[in-house]
């Protein structure tokens, strides 16, 4: 099955990402060129994406003091599903940007609030970085 959702009807895009997501075999990711609006805040920097019929990711980079490149994640779901998994996102940033890049999502505070869509964001680091704390034991002496 192609990967591409162009030219399907509402309801076969949705039945189709239900099968998928419900199966686990999501089809491969097709990466293009993102041609963003002229100004429409971040959105205005989005230089690629990535869609597998189900997902949608819109991708942007951008550098940040004392850490580097960073890259900012914008994914939603075909047929504009409400929900997306932590082991979704968790796939997705693995499938996208490797198992062992960190990334790292945002509840910003209200006065920086953005939710003009039904989209899960993600900033993933630079490839070695590693968070200063983590569910993981690092060096720890105790049991």
């Amino acid at each position: 099955m192609s990967a591409t959702n162009a030219g399907r009807s509402r309801h076969n895009i949705m039945r189709r990402a239900v099968m998928f997501r419900d199966n686990g075999r999501w089809p491969p990711w097709r990466w293009s060129k993102a041609t963003p609006p002229q100004s429409f805040g971040w959105l205005s920097e989005v230089s690629r994406r990535a869609e597998n019929g189900v997902f949608a990711a819109l991708i942007r980079d951008f550098d940040a003091p004392t850490i580097g490149t960073v890259t900012h994640v914008a994914i939603g779901i075909a047929g504009d599903a409400t929900d997306l998994t932590w082991a979704e996102r968790q796939r997705i940033k693995n499938e996208l940007f490797g198992r062992e890049r960190v990334a790292v999502e945002v509840m910003p505070p209200e006065s920086e609030l953005v939710d003009g869509a039904n989209m899960y964001h993600m900033w993933v680091m630079p490839a070695g970085y590693a968070m200063p704390f983590s569910l993981a034991t690092r060096g720890s002496t105790e049991p």
